[in-house]
């Protein structure tokens, strides 16, 4: 048999659809990953399997949010949340609302997102959960103009994330914490951070992240005058 010719396994084709959403939402082209999720979710409805059509649900509202599509964001996060409350799924659950906390953060509204932090947190304390909700109330603090206190949210959010195997979230925290940093003059910390975040970013193949780091990079070498350094960056 050719390779096209050979049937697969419904286990099999579950874990490609899962593994190959995530990947394009967090990192493809927007218009390709929506076409792909949409396939997926029709076999994953197809099959009746609530646990797929909810971690799919996740990921399009983790797309929807990547594009600014904040509507969109929030009532895909809700039915996915809706479909984990149903299959008793408390650590997931925890997930959904995080993700409803990053969508109102976004929309603007910082009290209803640490609302939501808190939500998530007496709904499954675990890391993955609790690296978002530190993220959250980081961002807040940041936009708050408290930069120093926002460093202790950041760092926590991406120990928390590197545990939880969740690359992207701990790439986000890095930056922020090297913001942070650069912004309280803490410039020896502020470089040493954003140097490992852009080569973290050059290894997630994250090209906007990369360059923003290296450009914070740059200013926190010119900072310390170290000038070739941040000729460099």
């Amino acid at each position: 048999l050719y390779f096209d010719q050979c049937p697969w396994p419904d286990a099999m084709l579950r874990t490609t659809y899962l593994h190959l959403s995530e990947r394009m939402a967090t990192g493809g082209q927007v218009e390709v990953a929506e076409k792909i999720l949409q396939e997926a979710l029709e076999w994953a409805k197809s099959k009746e399997d609530k646990g797929m059509t909810a971690y799919l649900m996740m990921v399009g509202s983790k797309l929807d949010r990547r594009r600014r599509d904040l509507y969109r964001a929030r009532d895909r996060a809700q039915e996915a949340l809706t479909l984990y409350r149903e299959l008793e799924n408390k650590n997931q659950e925890g997930q959904a609302i995080a993700q409803l906390a990053l969508i109102e953060f976004s929309d603007g509204k910082s009290d209803a997102a640490l609302e939501r932090a808190q939500e998530a947190e007496d709904a499954a304390a675990i890391p993955p959960v609790q690296a978002i909700c530190s993220f959250v109330r980081g961002l807040v603090t940041q936009k708050e103009r408290k930069p120093k206190e926002a460093i202790t949210f950041f760092e926590n959010a991406n120990k928390l994330a590197g545990q939880s195997n969740n690359a992207m979230l701990a790439l986000e925290a890095g930056m922020k914490l090297g913001e942070c940093l650069l912004i309280s003059q803490q410039l020896p910390q502020a470089a040493d951070v954003l140097a490992q975040v852009g080569q973290m970013a050059r290894g997630l193949k994250a090209p906007i992240q990369e360059r923003a780091s290296f450009d914070m990079l740059g200013k926190a070498h010119a900072g310390l005058q170290n000038f070739e350094a941040a000729l460099q960056a």
